[in-house]
C-alpha cells in the first residue's frame, strides 16, 4: 500500500512537469506566432485560424 503511494506521487510529479513543459512550449509558440503575424501584416493568423477550423471540421471545404 505504501509503495503504491510513492508510485502515484512520482506519477503526479511527472504529470506536473509535463504540463509545465507543454505550457512553456505553447507560450513560445504563441510568441513566435505573434512575431510572425507582425512581420506578415496579419495574414498569417487568418490562415492559421482557417486551418484550425478545417481540422475541426467546422469550415466548409470545397473539393
Amino acid at each position: 500500500m505504501g509503495q503504491f503511494g510513492t508510485l502515484t506521487t512520482a506519477h503526479e510529479k511527472q504529470t506536473k512537469e509535463r504540463r509545465l513543459r507543454v505550457r512553456g512550449h505553447l507560450r513560445e509558440l504563441g510568441t513566435a506566432k505573434r512575431e510572425a503575424d507582425c512581420q506578415h501584416g496579419g495574414i498569417l493568423t487568418g490562415r492559421v485560424r482557417l486551418r484550425r477550423l478545417v481540422l475541426k471540421g467546422k469550415a466548409q471545404t470545397f473539393h
